[in-house]
């Protein structure tokens, strides 16, 4: 081949009067198959058998043994829901109780409701317990405010 100029070796062989060249490889010998023997294909079987019934039997041993775990978290997990329940319930009444206090119109009502103040014309009824000084039975004591602050009277 020439250096300076590269040449394909198709083209040499053209250029030499060689056509292309087919090569023939020999044939592989062709091996019969083996069939195997009736004994043979029962110790197959049984042995496949024997295999997938100790996997059956690991199984169904590892299930008997998660079902009670099983069981006990799905029971645990109904209690949870259950003290979620509650406590989302608690925290939705501690926001409305929140939103009341912090409202401006609002506080003045609240703070007079926590703390039993009376607005005026409003009446506070207190059941007094009965004693054997008490003239009359189940007497009820009544305190009003009056508009005057001054008025000392209940």
């Amino acid at each position: 081949m020439n250096s300076a100029r590269k040449v394909s070796l198709r083209e040499e062989r053209s250029r030499a009067g060689q056509g292309p060249q087919v090569v023939r490889f020999p044939r592989p010998a062709v091996v019969p198959a083996v069939r195997p023997s009736r004994w043979g294909r029962v110790l197959e079987l049984g042995a496949a058998v024997a295999v997938n019934a100790a996997i059956a039997t690991v199984a169904v041993a590892a299930l008997a043994r998660l079902i009670p775990y099983h069981q006990q978290e799905q029971e645990r997990l109904r209690e949870l829901s259950l003290e979620m329940r509650e406590a989302s319930e608690r925290v939705e009444g501690l926001r409305r109780t929140l939103a009341d206090t912090m409202d401006a119109r609002q506080s003045g009502r609240a703070t007079e409701r926590r703390e039993g103040w009376l607005g005026p014309g409003q009446v506070l009824v207190l059941p007094v317990e009965e004693t054997p000084s008490s003239a009359v039975a189940g007497e009820t004591a009544i305190a009003r405010r009056s508009a005057d602050p001054s008025s000392t009277e209940p």
